[in-house]
């Protein structure tokens, strides 16, 4: 994730977080304010002015919210902040999981193999290997020619034309050349993950997190 992406998106955290200690009183809105009265001019503040300054705002301790959002690497929760908004985020309705073998049925989509390429001087070569990937559990390498899938010459324009004669859940031999070596990897493909996510209202929502996330929305219009 960018950090300029997760910047914002622990903006929107921070935001929920002091909503919910303060009942819905203090906002992102007021911390920021507060700051700029207090901290504005040529000094500014420091990481652990900011944090103890939000703190005040929300009345609570907020080390173990920075420490999982902020200190630690991986992914962010949105749950809390959700709830906390009786808001509701869903993945879109999908078939089979990454990597379940294919029914033979009418599914047409196109195997995913997860590592992501560049043509350099006609040859197909992996750039990178994200972290649960199918490329990334068959032991897929950056700096890998990519040659061929079962026998078959890969274009050096890339792998979606090829992958696409290929279903998730296919067993497939990479060829490719490591270090001027051939090598034949065996790979099982999987299904690209959703790329778009759902925000809905929670019907579920009680009086008062129905409350909060009206008071949101007006903040933000």
């Amino acid at each position: 994730m960018s950090y300029y992406s997760k910047g914002a998106a622990v903006g929107f955290l921070l935001d929920a977080e002091l909503r919910r200690h303060s009942a819905g009183r203090r906002s992102l809105d007021d911390l920021l304010r507060r700051a700029y009265q207090r901290y504005a001019g040529a000094r500014g503040y420091t990481a652990a002015e900011f944090r103890q300054l939000a703190a005040e705002v929300a009345g609570a301790p907020l080390d173990e919210f920075f420490a999982r959002t902020v200190d630690s690497p991986g992914s962010l929760d949105y749950e809390p902040a959700l709830q906390t908004l009786g808001l509701r985020l869903s993945a879109p309705a999908q078939g089979n999981r990454d990597g379940e073998q294919g029914d033979g049925g009418d599914d047409e989509t196109p195997g995913w193999l997860g590592a992501r390429t560049a043509t350099e001087h006609g040859r197909l070569v992996v750039t990178e290997v994200p972290r649960d990937t199918p490329a990334h559990e068959a032991g897929v390498n950056v700096g890998d020619e990519l040659l061929a899938t079962d026998d078959y010459r890969l274009p050096a324009a890339g792998l979606d034309q090829q992958l696409g004669y290929y279903r998730p859940g296919d067993r497939v031999s990479l060829l490719i050349a490591r270090r001027g070596v051939l090598r034949r990897i065996p790979v099982t493909l999987g299904r690209a993950p959703e790329t778009s996510w759902t925000l809905t209202v929670d019907s579920g929502a009680d009086r008062r997190r129905a409350a909060a996330r009206s008071r949101w929305l007006e903040d933000e219009s």
